[in-house]
């Protein structure tokens, strides 16, 4: 399973989060989070996907990360923000991890996320307003037909663990589809 799928499957499952996106932003001037989930109290928790140490030291200095971009934009900065990291970089990334930032790590079976350190709450985070649940529930839309307009032609080859998959999509009398 991919670090975003893992942080997607965190939020949904162990944060509760109605809306998971990836690499989708409702508010544009913070980047393009690598995965963001909403609560059911509105707010926003988001997770940055570091695949390297450079990775992570170059994120520092994204405008949005700096200390004085962050603390002026501080209501607009998420309820929680989360590193995610493979295990063999924690030990690495811990002692450089912003105080503002948690940190986590894919569990031993490599389905969830296991939180090595929790990120503290933001509490100046605004809730986000109907209108940006809406426009993200509408990218998320988006976002699924796109995948369903790939998968159009209902056939789809996967390369996993060097066998070559094929995968036959059935369409049932309902419209639903089956694999």
């Amino acid at each position: 399973m991919t670090l975003e799928l893992i942080a997607m499957r965190w939020l949904w499952l162990e944060r509760k989060c109605k809306i998971v996106l990836e690499q989708r932003s409702p508010r544009y001037w913070t980047g393009h989070p690598d995965v963001i989930g909403v609560t059911t109290s509105r707010h926003l928790l988001e997770i940055e996907i570091k695949r390297s140490v450079s990775d992570f030291r170059a994120d520092a200095f994204k405008h949005h990360r700096l200390p004085a971009t962050r603390q002026f934009h501080i209501a607009e900065q998420p309820r929680q923000f989360y590193y995610l990291a493979p295990r063999d970089l924690i030990e690495k990334i811990l002692p450089i991890l912003p105080t503002w930032a948690g940190l986590m790590k894919p569990d031993g079976g490599g389905y969830s996320a296991e939180v090595v350190k929790v990120a503290p709450v933001n509490a100046a985070s605004k809730k986000l307003s109907l209108k940006e649940c809406v426009k993200l529930a509408r990218l998320m839309t988006n976002h699924m037909m796109t995948y369903a307009k790939h998968c159009e032609n209902h056939h789809q080859n996967f390369i996993y663990r060097d066998e070559q998959i094929f995968i036959d999509w059935h369409e049932h009398e309902n419209g639903t589809w089956q694999i």
